[in-house]
Parts: C-alpha cells; structure tokens; sequence
C-alpha cells in the first residue's frame, strides 16, 4: 500500500489558495490595519489611564488636554480610511467599515456628550477602541487571505 501525502489528506476548505503567478498582488494595505489597531489601543489606554489619574496627579494636564482627544480621533480616522476603503474596493465585505463607523461613532459622541463624566467616557472608549481594533483586524484577515487564483481576474 503506497503511503498517502499529507497534502493530499487535508481537506480543501481548510488550505489557503496559493496566488498564482498572474494573479494580482492584493491592494489592501496591512501595515495600516496593524498601525490603526495599534492607536486605538493607545487610545484607549491613555482615555482610561486620564480618566484614573485625573485627580491625583495635576502634572498630567497636558495629557488631559482635550486636543489631544480629538488628535486621536483625527489620526484614527485617517488611518482607518485610507486602510479600510482601498481593501474594501478589494475584498468587498462590508464588516470591517461597519465596524470602524461604529467605533468612531461612538469616538465621536462621547467626545462632545460625554466630557468629564470619566467612568462613562472610558468606558465608551474602550468599547469604541474594541471596535477599531476589530475592525482593522477583520480587514487585516480579509486582505492577506483574500487570493484569487483566476488568472486575469481582478477584484
């Protein structure tokens, strides 16, 4: 009995295609998805960590500074465009955009609802960096394993 390869066994929904030679490079941008991921979590952390420290320590006024919540915001927006609609054009699932309106959504009313309510407004942060972070790592995924192995075939 001739032995069976391991390739041959496993079965194909789990196999990643492999791009073929003519297939066209993937137009996503991951590296935005990892820096967009990586300010929402930043973000979040420097909300919380405001929000905890706000009494206790005086020094921390310029971290406290509302400019730069809306820094943050701002940046987040621009690093999530420019990496979320390009791999949307891409890949066309809709989850990740759904996901970054949401998070910013939420961003952007506790910045002008929310203001010195710290418990609530870190809170909303964290849920709002959760959704980034998901959402630039959903389309993260959806980019490096989106392969079309049609030649010609442009996505």
């Amino acid at each position: 009995m001739a032995a069976v390869p391991v390739d041959s066994m496993t079965a194909p929904s789990l196999v990643r295609p492999q791009p073929s030679a003519d297939a066209p490079a993937p137009t996503g941008r991951p590296a935005l998805d990892t820096i967009g991921a990586t300010g929402a979590i930043v973000c979040a952390v420097h909300c919380v960590l405001v929000a905890l420290a706000v009494g206790a320590l005086p020094a921390l006024g310029v971290l406290a500074d509302p400019r730069i919540d809306w820094f943050f915001l701002a940046l987040s927006a621009l690093v999530g465009v420019a990496a979320l609609v390009p791999a949307y054009l891409h890949h066309r699932r809709i989850a990740p955009l759904v996901g970054f309106g949401l998070g910013m959504g939420i961003l952007s009313t506790t910045r002008v609802l929310a203001p010195g309510h710290r418990a609530l407004e870190a809170a909303l942060v964290v849920a709002a960096a959760a959704c980034l972070v998901w959402a630039h790592w959903r389309n993260r995924r959806f980019v490096t394993a989106h392969a079309c192995t049609v030649p010609g075939h442009r996505h």
